[in-house]
């Protein structure tokens, strides 16, 4: 079938549709605020999606891949039917004209991402967040050019590229980019199998934490019941501690516990040939566990849950190491075990400058505010030194302000 390419950003094609199904743009935004819903998205006032519509139809608005997605769900119709082939005016024309989508180009995306997401592990997310935005764009562009005996495919690779965006993203500290990035993903993922949607659910889940916990949950809920009878290697127990943070957002320390244990028995689980959360391992769950034991009073079962794994943290994951390196330092303080903090502080600093993320930021100022409370009372060298070193590094912080 010939599709015609419509000047980018033309949306003759939105207008067409919507008027042989005799709808109104009342009605087309109507829908598309029932697939928001549908899909546990923020709700939006009507009159905005109204103009949003109109605005895409009549060109003055481009429409990105989730708004593409939810008019092509609310038509009931394909991408190109409505927008045709839109190409990306900044990237190289003749080579997106003509580009033929393979399953080499679909393999060739998905090393891209391991080799993001190990960029991402090895040196944080700041490195690997400009990797990942320059092959957005034109990744999008490749779905549009899809033929449809791969446009699944192609689509599920785009989705996995997006969710590791939101991780990045998130990890940089920038929540509101992570979540439209994983409603990106999410949109993309539509016809993935239960893996790949239960991992966009978990990231969603991730982000809206602190946010709506309870929301967090029933989120977290819902990708662990997408896995329950998949054999997906590590994903389950990612899933598991996200529930476990959820709980503790919540204030439910029972809960927390219950997920977190679960948790720690599926880390011990075989990777899968294509594991999608093979970071979910003994040491990264036992550190994920730690800032929920210190909730509730445990200094000492923390201390002992992370210290075995500190001195053989899987080589690849430098990030999660350095958040952990971080967290045992904070549970040292809050035992007040001063000394012990004080012969773990540098290489705690250390591997945070190597990988920083927005998680081991949030942990160096949680040791900061720590010892400076605990100062008003306690003198001493090994506090002094450690508020000297802890303020030394956080001066020394880019971001940090």
């Amino acid at each position: 079938m010939h599709v015609a390419e419509p000047s980018p950003g033309s949306g003759s094609g939105v207008r067409e549709a919507r008027l042989e199904l005799g709808w109104t743009h009342d009605e087309l935004a109507a829908e598309v605020a029932r697939i928001r819903t549908r899909r546990r998205m923020p709700s939006s006032p009507p009159d905005s999606l109204r103009r949003q519509v109109i605005a895409i139809q009549q060109g003055t608005k481009r429409a990105g891949p989730l708004w593409r997605s939810l008019l092509c769900e609310a038509l009931d119709t394909s991408e190109e039917r409505l927008f045709g082939l839109v190409l990306d005016a900044e990237l190289p024309r003749p080579m997106l004209a003509n580009a033929a989508v393979t399953t080499d180009v679909i393999d060739a995306i998905l090393a891209r991402r391991h080799v993001h997401a190990r960029a991402e592990h090895l040196f944080g997310p700041r490195h690997a967040q400009q990797l990942v935005a320059a092959d957005m764009s034109t990744i999008a562009q490749l779905v549009q050019a899809t033929g449809r005996e791969l446009r699944r495919d192609v689509r599920r690779a785009a989705a996995l590229v997006a969710e590791l965006g939101g991780w990045i993203a998130q990890d940089s500290g920038d929540s509101e980019t992570a979540l439209a990035l994983t409603r990106e993903a999410d949109a993309y993922a539509r016809n993935a199998e239960p893996a790949v949607r239960a991992m966009i659910l978990m990231r969603q889940a991730n982000i809206l934490t602190r946010r709506d916990p309870g929301l967090s949950a029933d989120m977290a809920a819902d990708a662990a019941e997408l896995v329950s009878y998949e054999d997906v290697g590590l994903l389950p127990a990612a899933i598991a501690r996200q529930q476990a943070i959820a709980a503790l957002a919540m204030g439910d320390l029972a809960a927390f516990g219950e997920h977190a244990s679960t948790a720690a028995h599926l880390a011990t689980a075989d990777q899968a040939t294509d594991d999608l959360a093979n970071y979910a391992t003994p040491a990264y769950i036992a550190s994920e566990t730690v800032p929920g034991l210190l909730v509730a009073g445990e200094h000492e079962a923390a201390i002992e849950l992370l210290t075995p794994h500190m001195t053989r943290w899987p080589g690849a994951q430098q990030r999660d190491h350095a958040v952990a390196a971080l967290r045992l330092l904070r549970a040292h303080c809050t035992a007040s075990d001063y000394r012990s903090a004080l012969s773990r502080c540098e290489h705690a600093i250390s591997a945070w400058r190597v990988a920083p993320s927005a998680r081991a930021r949030n942990e160096l100022r949680l040791v900061r505010k720590l010892l400076h409370d605990r100062a008003r009372s306690d003198r001493g060298l090994p506090i002094t030194e450690l508020r000297r070193r802890i303020d030394a590094a956080i001066a020394g912080d880019p971001d940090h302000g």
